[in-house]
């Protein structure tokens, strides 16, 4: 009993050293975790995972002080370790893109809608057709099968997944969501973040960006900023519109000598013909 105690203390002094030298330390959960996932994960060479018992690691985090003890506020459940050589913020798109997918359970909190897609299924009408049809999905016999007729949410963002639900998707073969390790915070130099302030969609982050570029530049360029950005457009637009001018005015350059006369030329044989049929009348 006492070997086992003085081996978690030395367990305890242990990780703390580590936590107090680490730069980033990130806590994740292992809940819903498969163990074949879970294996995998432990044998990746890029993350340094360490698991041990809430106990030993709590313990561990207020030992090792400078802040780290804050992550203890967000324990849920079974968690782990991590410790990220690269900034928080990339850890969190790198483990979102190890997540697999997988089946939903009852209970499950989805993060984006569920749903059905357009098109046959490999099963025959039947009572698989009147539970779809109870859920208000709109489906059809065709061929033998059903054939969901239009894209249906079953589960909306946020909402739990009920068992009829879970079993439906099984049946069907559809997999809504992902397992994998969820990062629930992390410690940044001093900073503490929080999953939703980790949790970034890179795609819609990228759209929002690339729309805040391109209205900034609209911006800049209607109120004649002028930058390494718009400088060419600027210049551009006032050439245009000094071309037009010069034009209009039958002012010649180098530029528009050939558009002027043959602008002249035109104007000077429709009034040839409107001479001609002045003399007619």
């Amino acid at each position: 009993m006492r070997e086992s105690i003085n081996q978690k203390k030395k367990l305890v002094v242990e990780l703390a050293a580590e936590l107090s030298k680490a730069e980033r330390v990130a806590l994740v959960s292992l809940n819903r975790l498969p163990a074949r996932q879970l294996k995998s994960l432990r044998e990746d060479e890029g993350l340094d995972l360490r698991i041990s018992s809430k106990n030993i690691v709590k313990r561990a985090l207020e030992k090792a002080d400078k802040g780290l003890e804050k992550l203890i506020d967000y324990f849920k459940g079974s968690c782990a370790l991590l410790f990220p050589k690269k900034d928080v913020f990339k850890l969190s798109i790198e483990l979102s893109k190890k997540r697999e997918p997988a089946f939903a359970k009852r209970g499950m909190t989805v993060k984006k809608d569920v749903v059905l897609d357009e098109g046959p299924t490999q099963f025959m009408p039947g009572e698989l057709m009147t539970e779809l049809t109870e859920m208000g999905v709109k489906v059809s016999p065709k061929g033998g099968k059903i054939t969901i007729m239009e894209p249906s949410i079953i589960v909306k963002r946020g909402e739990q997944v009920s068992k009829q639900v879970a079993d439906l998707l099984f049946k069907l073969g559809v997999k809504p969501v992902t397992t994998g390790l969820e990062l629930v915070a992390a410690y940044d130099n001093g900073s503490i973040f929080t999953s939703k302030e980790l949790d970034i969609d890179v795609e819609e982050f990228m759209n929002n960006l690339l729309n805040a570029h391109a209205g900034a530049l609209n911006l800049a360029y209607n109120t004649n900023m002028v930058n390494k950005l718009t400088i060419k457009l600027l210049l551009r637009r006032a050439f245009s519109q000094a071309s037009n001018l010069a034009r209009e005015a039958g002012f010649l350059t180098k530029s528009n000598v050939n558009e002027v006369l043959a602008m002249a030329n035109a104007r000077a044989g429709a009034l040839v013909k409107q001479i001609k049929w002045e003399v007619k009348g």
